[in-house]
């Protein structure tokens, strides 16, 4: 190794170990105010207060919960039996192009009529219902 890169890693080396010197210090000042602070009580009354505003917020959540789990149950079931209904109508359905029922259907439009002259696909097998 040259000596630049000895330099560089002795003083990545002091940089590292100063950061996690400043980092350990930090995080056991933090611990001692905290535990300064759970010893002398002060926070009590306000963990209390959050505690009991939690406990009422709880009975609401799980309200909210049931009332959205049932939603979407509804709306599942909803949209299965129409994809059931129109699958069993398509199925079942004569070849006159009628049905009593009211199923989701493709309208052949005017720009589906019109075929690509470079297409030779589409006039060897006469294909007329592409898009």
């Amino acid at each position: 190794m040259t000596d630049y890169e000895i330099y560089v890693f002795l003083l990545c080396l002091i940089v590292f170990v100063m950061l996690a010197g400043l980092s350990a210090f930090c995080i056991y000042t933090i611990a001692k105010l905290t535990l300064r602070l759970i010893k002398s009580g002060i926070d009590d009354e306000i963990l209390v207060a959050d505690y009991n505003k939690k406990r009422e917020n709880a009975k609401k959540i799980k309200y909210i919960k049931i009332a959205d789990s049932v939603f979407s149950a509804l709306f599942c079931l909803i949209f299965i039996s129409l994809f059931i209904s129109s699958l069993m109508v398509q199925c079942t359905q004569e070849d006159t192009g009628r049905s009593d029922f009211t199923t989701f259907r493709v309208v052949q439009t005017g720009s589906m009529a019109k075929k690509h002259e470079k297409n030779e696909y589409l006039f060897e097998n006469e294909l007329d219902d592409q898009i």
